[in-house]
């Protein structure tokens, strides 16, 4: 995995993945009744003292800086291709809660430590996508032209509609929870079918 926003050829990396989507599907791109658009879905929470957190859920809706997809599936008829993943955190003092306007109220930024100690593994249903891999990967604010916390996928990852998409982040420690509430958020970068 490196650090380069790839967005810009994620509709040639999902042309080369063609054959993974329906034939219904490659009919309607290749008859422009439905394009590629660039697309991030995003899910951000409260993750407390937990050590293993689901960053995305099946009862999520989308609530705007909560998340943009609905019980972690992408609708019938969409496809997504990530190429990209970026882990944020932040830190908010106890007394702002941690409902969901505080989620998305919160200011994210570059991971901590015990975040980076931890593992992130993504599925969508019992397909792994990435297996559980280090967060270290996603400590980049040392970067002064890098997206904070932003890591390319080397293999770009197809999503498939209507199954569960579960990244999970695996924590060696728990949060510090004494004056702060701590909240992630994750971001996957790429294409999306959208009908034209």
């Amino acid at each position: 995995m490196e650090n380069v926003v790839k967005i810009a050829a994620a509709k040639e990396e999902f042309a080369a993945r063609i054959g993974q989507v329906s034939t219904e599907m490659q009919s309607a791109l290749k008859n422009k009744v439905v394009q590629l658009v660039d697309y991030s879905m995003y899910a951000a929470r409260y993750i407390g003292t937990n050590t293993t957190i689901e960053l995305m859920q099946s009862a999520d809706k989308k609530k705007v800086g909560v998340t943009n997809v609905n019980s972690r599936k992408l609708e019938a008829n969409e496809y997504a291709l990530f190429t990209g993943m970026q882990l944020l955190q932040s830190s908010a003092a106890k007394t702002r809660g941690t409902t969901d306007e505080a989620v998305a109220a919160a200011d994210y930024g570059k991971i901590d430590q015990t975040i980076a100690n931890g593992e992130i593994e993504l599925k969508q249903g019992d397909r792994i996508l990435m297996p559980r891999s280090s967060c270290e990967a996603f400590r980049t604010s040392q970067y002064s032209d890098k997206l904070v916390g932003y890591v390319a996928f080397d293999s770009p990852k197809m999503v498939t509609p209507l199954s569960d998409i579960i990244p999970t982040l695996y924590l060696a420690a728990p949060c510090d929870e004494t004056t702060n509430n701590t909240f992630i958020k994750c971001v996957f970068y790429g294409v999306k079918t959208n009908k034209a």
